[in-house]
């Protein structure tokens, strides 16, 4: 299975973000990420599983938890 992160603002987002995920029983590890994988001064973001990338963007919109992009690893 090929991992994703997305992308979040601070790694308070990331932390509410893991939490929001987690209630709709999605794991996800919070990481730091390099300066090349940042954007705009986004340091973190949640990193899981491809396949599940539409319904995770779909709770943080929901949650209002504002994510930046999707990183393909």
């Amino acid at each position: 299975m090929s991992k994703c992160i997305i992308t979040l603002p601070s790694l308070t987002f990331a932390q509410k973000a893991r939490k929001a995920l987690a209630a709709s029983n999605i794991s996800v590890t919070v990481i730091r990420l390099s300066p090349e994988q940042a954007d705009k001064g986004c340091g973190w973001g949640v990193e899981a599983d491809c396949s599940g990338t539409a319904e995770m963007t779909r709770i943080l919109d929901i949650s209002d938890i504002p994510w930046r992009r999707i990183l393909k690893g």
